[in-house]
């Protein structure tokens, strides 16, 4: 134990900075470590620790003469304090006698998608400290790249947090709360958007999304369309629609007087709940079709479309679609086949869906 006068006085600037801390109403860039195996933990994980406190208790306990000698090599100041401000500080029954302040470790996303392909945890509003401590652990454990912790998440550096998560907070990459400068809003503001963001992320890293370039919609339906000719000619009966960000495709409760295929961007469906609020169902990117249920079954907007990015769709109106089975009846069955298979593979996803919840 270092030799210098021990801090007895609950006046005293570390000790009122190190109860700020407790509280949670300290410097939000540090966080508090108690006790020898978290300090260490975090050490490990390359956190700084800007200074540390200990009472005669810490050299008594386990990996307290570690702990110590470790902070000592890493030129980390150690003061004295009494055991009972250090306990005073203490959340734990009994105080191990070892309290340090570190740097919250700062991650990005790239850091949570750094592996191919990625493992996100999604944590929403979990506000159990315990609890999502654990959760962090657990995803460590399972190899996961990163977790996001939407708004309403406990702080995962508080003390409980930490006792659960052994350390894991400190080394698994983490987005928490409202994060600026994301161009389509907040990835952690809601379990929807933290949703949407990692499908996206996850597309990208398997090369399926594209930033850049411009496609031709006969290019992204060869598969469905094998006769380049039939495509050219459903195209006659298509509208070009420009749609920038945000901008609202159709509404739930509309009359689904048409349907759209995607070429360029990203659009996603959601439900408008009676409460006024929403969530969201699904993000679509190029190569796909909206509104055909409302369309084909002849009853309203089961959901509101919005365009999450600059988007290039093209409009089938009801009224080109009869006009094709009148003038085209060969193209109107190409269609029908078309949006057969289309229906049948979310009807497929949907299944899904559902039995992984089951399960």
């Amino acid at each position: 134990m270092p030799s210098e006068e021990t801090l007895r006085s609950r006046a005293n600037p570390l000790y009122k900075r190190l109860r700020a801390l407790k509280e949670r109403t300290g410097e939000r860039d540090l966080c508090l470590l108690e006790g020898p195996r978290l300090v260490l933990e975090a050490l490990a994980a390359g956190l700084v620790v800007a200074e540390a406190v200990a009472s005669p208790r810490a050299e008594a306990s386990p990996a307290g003469p570690a702990a110590l000698a470790e902070l000592r090599q890493r030129e980390v100041p150690i003061r004295r304090m009494a055991a009972e401000l250090v306990a005073s500080l203490s959340e734990a029954e009994t105080s191990q006698g070892l309290l340090a302040l570190a740097r919250r470790p700062s991650f990005d996303e790239q850091e949570v998608f750094r592996r191919t392909p990625p493992l996100v945890l999604v944590a929403d509003g979990v506000q159990n400290p315990g609890n999502l401590g654990g959760l962090l652990r657990t995803a460590e454990a399972a190899g996961a790249s990163g977790a996001i912790l939407t708004e309403g998440c406990a702080d995962p550096f508080s003390w409980k947090a930490l006792r659960g998560s052994m350390g894991s907070a400190f080394r698994l990459p983490h987005l928490r709360g409202q994060r600026q400068g994301v161009s389509s809003g907040s990835l952690t503001q809601d379990l929807d958007h933290a949703l949407g963001w990692c499908e996206e992320e996850i597309l990208k890293a398997e090369g399926k999304r594209h930033e850049t370039g411009v496609y031709r919609l006969e290019d992204l339906y060869v598969e469905l369309f094998p006769e380049k000719t039939s495509f050219f000619r459903l195209k006659e009966y298509l509208e070009k629609v420009e749609a920038p960000a945000g901008h609202v495709v159709f509404k739930q409760g509309d009359q689904a007087d048409s349907m759209y295929f995607v070429e360029f961007g990203t659009v996603t469906v959601w439900l408008e709940l009676p409460n006024g609020e929403r969530t969201r169902l699904r993000t679509m990117g190029m190569g796909t079709v909206v509104g055909e249920m409302g369309f084909y079954l002849g009853i309203p907007r089961s959901g509101t479309v919005v365009t999450e990015k600059p988007c290039v769709l093209y409009r089938l109106s009801l009224a080109s679609y009869q006009k094709m089975n009148v003038e085209d009846p060969e193209l109107a069955s190409a269609v029908h086949q078309f949006m057969v298979r289309l229906l049948a593979n979310r009807l497929a996803h949907a299944n899904k869906q559902l039995a992984n919840v089951i399960a």
